[in-house]
């Protein structure tokens, strides 16, 4: 059963102490024997993988791992698939673009989150926001890729952002210096959640803000991919997001403002993001008016044209 918003501050807490035991254990062991190397080496292996590619080269345990997370949610359903393309299909871009600012800032907004983001050098945070930008970025945009959540490219997506929050929490475990009590568990369950909410009912709301009406079916469709998007990060079925986009976006209302607080370590990363999208945009003499559809990568310049189409009524 989803979360609801009668049970959302219990289960919250609860989860704040719960990391993915599956991921966990897989890059734990990593880590054991051929420490940091060894995750970076599980990282170009999984960036190499695609849908219904052979599994048979792979380490035996790392290959179970990922026919065990493709699996897709219990309660998957035609009708599910079908509202998410129809969300994407008409918004893609736009969602892609707010996802890479609103909804990155927003997750710099939950105090221990921005701390676990800038402490986790090791990965690529504090002095190189550019292949964490990239790797939320690519999630972003093939989420709403043409038969995504069809052929299997949605969870292989997702699996390398699972095993990077692994690798997170493994690395502030070895560290010896991560405060369990005050913090929870570093990427809980309760961050990913969280993460779910903003970058699906806090966009649908920055959508609305800027006028971009969208359709409740398309509403709830983007809310179920989200649905989907949580399941493939190992986010048990009791913590699941409901698909409905109301009741998503109620729970979200609710916990908000009990979660968000600013923080020097927010400040940092917020800072850090738009001077690293800075670098992306032509002077201000030049700049025209132009809906961009995706955050760019590290090696790229952004060409981003959006759809629209009204209205959520």
């Amino acid at each position: 059963m989803a979360l609801t918003t009668a049970s959302t501050r219990a289960d919250l807490e609860a989860a704040n102490a719960v990391g993915d035991p599956a991921a966990d254990t897989l890059v734990a062991d990593l880590i054991d024997h051929q420490g940091v190397d060894g995750v970076n080496h599980l990282f170009r292996t999984i960036n190499k993988l695609g849908p219904g590619q052979d599994l048979f080269q792979l380490p035996e345990r790392l290959a179970q791992f990922m026919r065990e997370a493709a699996a897709p949610p219990p309660d998957r359903s035609e009708a599910d698939v079908k509202a998410a393309e129809g969300f994407f299909a008409h918004h893609h871009g736009e969602a892609s673009m707010l996802q890479g600012t609103v909804g990155l800032i927003g997750t710099y907004l939950s105090p221990t989150g921005a701390l676990t983001l800038r402490s986790t050098g090791r990965l690529g945070g504090v002095e190189g926001p550019g292949r964490r930008l990239s790797q939320s970025s690519r999630l972003f945009v093939d989420m709403g890729n043409k038969n995504a959540l069809r052929d299997g490219s949605l969870a292989a997506t997702v699996t390398k952002v699972r095993l990077v929050h692994a690798s997170v929490r493994q690395l502030h475990k070895k560290s010896g210096v991560w405060d369990y009590a005050k913090w929870g568990e570093p990427v809980s369950q309760k961050y990913t959640v969280g993460a779910a909410c903003v970058f699906s009912a806090q966009i649908l709301q920055a959508m609305r803000n800027l006028g971009l009406d969208v359709a409740r079916e398309d509403a709830h469709g983007f809310v179920g991919a989200w649905h989907y998007v949580s399941h493939y990060l190992g986010t048990p079925e009791k913590w699941l997001l409901p698909k409905n986009a109301d009741q998503a976006e109620a729970i979200w209302n609710q916990e908000r403002d009990q979660e968000w607080a600013k923080t020097d370590d927010g400040v940092f990363m917020t800072k850090q993001a738009i001077d690293f999208y800075k670098k992306f945009l032509p002077p201000a003499s030049t700049m025209r008016t132009s809906p961009w559809s995706a955050p760019p990568s590290p090696t790229s310049t952004p060409t981003w044209p959006v759809s629209r189409r009204a209205s959520w009524t």
